[in-house]
C-alpha cells in the first residue's frame, strides 16, 4: 500500500511538473504549437535563426547547426566558436530542404525555423518528428526592428525563459534606430550608391539595392530608387553613369571583383564624380543568411561619418553593439577575419 501511495505520489509531482512547464503559443504563420516540457537543448534552421537564438544569449542551447553556419565568417559565428564543433542537422542555405533524421538524431526540445517553411510544411515537420516547430520571421528579408522580427525574440524569450533578454533587445535597437535617424536632421541632401552586394554570391559594382538601410536610415538619397523602389537589382554600368552619385560605398564581399574590373576598364570608374573626387568607400557585408544586425548599425554609423562629417569612434561604437547583442567586443576580430577595415578605397 506504501509502495502504490509512493508511485502515485511521484506520478502526482510528475504531471504538475509537466503542467508548469506545458505551454501553447502562436508563431509566425498563426499556428498554435503546444509545447509541454521545458526548453533546454534547441536546433535553428533557415536564414537568419541561428543569430537570433545567439542574440537572446541561447547560443549554449543548440545542439546541431546547418551546414551553411560553418562556412559564415558573421559576427555571431565568430562569437561563438563553440557552434562549429557541433554535428551537422542539415545543408542550409537557398532552396535546400530539410533533414529531419539528422535533426532528430541530436534530440531537440524544439525547431526553430525561418523562411523555409510555409504553414503546412511546418506542420508536416512537427508531426513528422513529434517535436514542436516554431515558425520565427524578420520581416522582409534584408530588414529588421520590424514587428515581425520583435515578435520572433519575443516568442524566443516566452519559449527559452528569456522574455528580459527580449525586451532589453528590442530596447536597445529601438533606442540605436532613434538616434540615427536623428542624425541627418538638418543635414543637406546627398545622393550615394551601394554596389558589389551579394547575391546568392559575389558581384561586381552592378549589384545593389534600392531599400539599402543604413541610407534609408540616415536619410541619404539612394539614386538606385529612381529605377526600382524595392529589393535587389542587377544595374548596368550605363545607368550608374547616368545616375553619378555624389558618394560610393564598395560592399567589401565583391569588393575584389570591383577591383579587377577596374583594372580592365578604368575609364568607366573615372567617369564617375564619386572615383575622381575621392568619395568612394568599403562597407562590410552584413546581408549574409538574412541580416547581421550589429553589422548593418556599424555601417550605417560609418556612413554618416563619410556623409554627414560626423566624427564617431567606430571601434567605440562597434564593439558596444557586439558585446550587448554577442557578449564579445568583436571589432579587431572582424578586420581579421574581413583583411580590411572600412574605410576609403583608393584605386
Amino acid at each position: 500500500m506504501k509502495k502504490r501511495f509512493f508511485l502515485l505520489t511521484i506520478v502526482f509531482f510528475i504531471i504538475i511538473a509537466v503542467k508548469a512547464n506545458a505551454m501553447e503559443v502562436v508563431d509566425l504563420l498563426d499556428r498554435h504549437v503546444s509545447i509541454n516540457h521545458k526548453v533546454s537543448r534547441i536546433v535553428a534552421i533557415g536564414p537568419g535563426t541561428l543569430r537570433l537564438i545567439c542574440y537572446m544569449d541561447l547560443a549554449n542551447n543548440v545542439v546541431g547547426i546547418e551546414n551553411i553556419e560553418k562556412k559564415s565568417t558573421a559576427p555571431y559565428m565568430i562569437a561563438n566558436q563553440q557552434l562549429l564543433k557541433l554535428p551537422v542537422i542539415g545543408q542550409g542555405g537557398p532552396n535546400s530542404s530539410i533533414n529531419m533524421e539528422k535533426i532528430l538524431s541530436v534530440k531537440p526540445d524544439v525547431i526553430f525555423v525561418t523562411y523555409l517553411v510555409d504553414k503546412n510544411s511546418a506542420q508536416m515537420l512537427q508531426d513528422k518528428t513529434h517535436l514542436p516547430v516554431v515558425v520565427l520571421s524578420y520581416g522582409q528579408i534584408a530588414t529588421f526592428n520590424n514587428d515581425d522580427f520583435k515578435k520572433s525574440l519575443m516568442l524566443i524569450g516566452q519559449i527559452c525563459d528569456k522574455q528580459d533578454r527580449a525586451k532589453q533587445i528590442i530596447s536597445f535597437l529601438d533606442k540605436q534606430f532613434n538616434y540615427i535617424k536623428e542624425i541627418s536632421l538638418n543635414k543637406p541632401k546627398v545622393s550615394a550608391y551601394i554596389g558589389a552586394l551579394g547575391m546568392r554570391g559575389a558581384h561586381g559594382i552592378e549589384s545593389t539595392q534600392s531599400n539599402f538601410l543604413p541610407f534609408e536610415l540616415l536619410g541619404i538619397h539612394n539614386v538606385i530608387q529612381n529605377v526600382k523602389s524595392q529589393g535587389a537589382i542587377m544595374v548596368s554600368k550605363e545607368e550608374i553613369l547616368k545616375l553619378n552619385p555624389q558618394y560610393i560605398f564598395i560592399d567589401l564581399g565583391g569588393l575584389a571583383l570591383v577591383e579587377n574590373d577596374y583594372k580592365k576598364n578604368p575609364q568607366f570608374y573615372k567617369s564617375l564624380s564619386a572615383f575622381r573626387n575621392h568619395n568612394v568607400y568599403i562597407e562590410w557585408p552584413y546581408n549574409f543568411y538574412a541580416t547581421n544586425i550589429d553589422n548593418a548599425l556599424i555601417d550605417t554609423y560609418f556612413i554618416a561619418n563619410v556623409v554627414y562629417k560626423q566624427n564617431y569612434n567606430i571601434k567605440q561604437i562597434a564593439d558596444e553593439i557586439y558585446t550587448f547583442l554577442l557578449n564579445k567586443p568583436l571589432y579587431d576580430k572582424m578586420i581579421k577575419v574581413y583583411k580590411r577595415n572600412l574605410g576609403k578605397l583608393n584605386f
